[in-house]
């Protein structure tokens, strides 16, 4: 799967298998200038507006994947957004919709 997947694939998990099928659509789609330029894209940045330092990230600073800041997690969890940076507001994107 390219550059995309770099990881072994857990063919008894459905999300991984679900994964790789979006990386492997992608794949198919996207040229490798476009893959290239999302894999140097930063997983966390901060910008100050109006005073406010605001910081922005998919998932924890260090950990683009896993389920750590879905909503039913502990709040400890939440509150590594601000002890591992200075910020007035964190705001992240990494969500689960379990239907």
């Amino acid at each position: 799967m390219g550059k995309i997947l770099k990881n072994n694939i857990n063919y008894d998990d459905p999300v991984e298998i679900y994964f790789a099928m979006l990386v492997k659509y992608q794949n198919q789609n996207l040229s490798v200038d476009h893959i290239d330029f999302i894999n140097q894209l930063p997983i966390h940045l901060t910008k100050k507006i109006k005073g406010l330092e605001f910081s922005i990230c998919h998932n924890l600073l260090t950990n683009m994947y896993g389920g750590d800041l879905s909503p039913e997690q502990h709040q400890e969890n939440f509150d590594q957004l601000f002890a591992e940076n200075k910020c007035d507001v964190a705001i992240y994107a990494h969500i689960k919709l379990f239907l």
